[in-house]
């Protein structure tokens, strides 16, 4: 019994001992839970910052990335579209603008400067300066081998120029010594197969003379001078000259007056002037169904030439190149196919070497008006005042070339046969034509032919076209009756006309012997 009641104590004892110190812990137990509690907290405080966090970062991320995505395709989308504006364009480059550049090396006129398809888009940007380069590299080729073609044709041309002109002046040459034996042997009540071999001379000389002046043109635009030196000319002479060389001859309606039309003009500018003038004359003539006005005027800076038509004249654009061509004053070889423009092209490159002024302007007639300034520092003295003498009655003389019946027969040209001569030769060494005599200039005079004061058959005091002569200072012309000489054998006489007139008519065809 003890036993079990030591038991029981003992186990009493542990157990409140036991609870004696758990009692004693407990507090710190609850402070522990406490903390655990808090901690665990915290921690799944953090946890939700965490996870909110990534979940943000991930929106962000998420975010961005559809951003970069969505700029890359817009950016993708835009180099796109930038391809198929470059792409647009170079189809515009092959089907437009380099087109537009083989019409204008070919001299057609484009109407707008062709640039750009879409100048909003590229300007300024670097295909748009590959585009412009690459325009440019065909223009400089095809320029390079269009002056190589205007090069080797003006030099061709120039040639062929230059020696048709040398057979045609003998051509006139000729023809002047025929007239000449016409003039010695053609006496009243002699031959009468005479007056019409002059004629035929006479239609012959024009034609030549036309056909002179055509080669002369294609001298002048191949860039080589007229190839004739004259002597000192009176303005008047210079116009009948000039009138002499068209077709339409008697369409001129020349107003002279003493005071322009005896005032000399320098040998060295006297061709020029003479195949500018024609130029305008023929213009003038073939555009107008009247007459065609021509007076001259004496102004502060030289001699002023006004031709005038009566035609429909010219609208703003014709005026338009027609100054451009005057101004260029050099010829693009490869243009001579429109006729129109030739002669203000040979006018132009006149303008530009001989300093001649010419000016285009509507006329108050309908037509068009042209002067024709002849500088001041070329005049070699104004008209001298015509000595009064009394005229002394001749026979009549036979038709000579270059004798000019106002609106009846067509003049020649300059009043004077066309010789000649070297380009590279001194002036004073050239063969020099005077355009007042009538004939060409000879070394010496026969004994029956007139001294250097006798005129030539004309009446005194007068030209061949019955204006006032000029007179050398203090020097009076006399009078001459002009010199006939028999002839022994009149039927070979005609018959040898007649075989000179097949001779030419074979020579030039029929169609050159036409009057006009």
């Amino acid at each position: 019994m003890i036993d079990n009641v030591h038991l029981v104590v003992g186990a009493s004892g542990a157990g409140i001992a036991a609870g004696l110190t758990w009692a004693a812990q407990l507090p710190a137990r609850r402070r522990a839970d406490r903390r655990a509690d808090q901690s665990r907290t915290r921690a799944e405080q953090a946890l939700a910052r965490a996870e909110r966090q990534a979940e943000d970062a991930a929106a962000t991320a998420r975010a961005d990335a559809l951003r970069q995505i969505a700029e890359a395709r817009a950016e993708a989308a835009e180099n796109w579209s930038q391809l198929q504006h470059v792409m647009a364009e170079l189809g515009h480059l092959v089907e437009v603008r380099l087109p537009a550049v083989l019409q204008e090396l070919q001299g057609v006129r484009v109407p707008i400067a062709v640039g750009l398809r879409r100048p909003d888009l590229l300007a300024d940007s670097e295909a748009a300066g590959y585009l412009e380069a690459a325009e440019d590299a065909v223009r400089a080729a095809g320029a390079a081998v269009r002056r190589r073609v205007e090069d080797s044709a003006r030099a061709g041309v120039r040639v062929a120029a230059e020696e048709i002109q040398a057979s045609l002046t003998r051509a006139q040459r000729d023809i002047d010594s025929g007239f000449d034996d016409h003039d010695d042997l053609g006496r009243p009540g002699g031959l009468s197969g005479t007056a019409s071999a002059a004629r035929t001379l006479a239609r012959v000389d024009h034609s030549v003379t036309l056909a002179t002046h055509t080669v002369q043109r294609l001298r002048i635009l191949t860039e080589s001078w007229p190839g004739v030196q004259r002597a000192d000319c009176t303005v008047a002479e210079i116009v009948e000259s000039a009138r002499g060389r068209i077709r339409q001859s008697d369409a001129v309606d020349y107003t002279y007056l003493a005071q322009t039309g005896e005032a000399v003009v320098e040998g060295l500018i006297v061709e020029p002037v003479i195949v500018a003038l024609t130029e305008l004359l023929d213009n003038a003539a073939a555009y107008s169904g009247e007459a065609v006005a021509t007076h001259v005027q004496l102004v502060p800076t030289g001699m002023r030439i006004t031709v005038e038509d009566q035609g429909l004249g010219m609208s703003p654009a014709q005026l338009a190149e027609a100054e451009a061509a005057l101004a260029a004053g050099t010829t693009d070889v490869t243009g001579l196919a429109e006729p129109g423009k030739l002669g203000f092209l040979v006018i132009g490159r006149l303008m530009q070497v001989y300093g001649l002024l010419v000016g285009l302007s509507p006329s108050a007639s309908g037509g068009v008006r042209a002067d024709l300034l002849i500088p001041a520092a070329h005049l070699v003295a104004a008209a001298e005042p015509i000595e009064e003498v009394p005229v002394v009655p001749a026979e009549p003389a036979p038709l000579r070339r270059r004798i000019v019946v106002a609106r009846e027969a067509p003049a020649s040209p300059a009043a004077a046969a066309a010789v000649p001569v070297d380009p590279a030769a001194p002036l004073a060494d050239a063969p020099v034509d005077d355009a007042s005599s009538g004939v060409s200039a000879r070394a010496g005079q026969g004994p029956d032919e007139p001294g250097p004061d006798e005129p030539g058959p004309t009446a005194h005091g007068l030209t061949a076209h019955g204006l006032p002569r000029r007179q050398p200072r203090k020097a009076v012309r006399r009078t001459a009756a002009p010199r006939q000489q028999e002839v022994s054998d009149p039927d070979a006489f005609a018959a040898g006309f007649a075989q000179l007139r097949g001779v030419l008519a074979t020579g030039y065809g029929d169609d050159s012997l036409d009057e006009g």
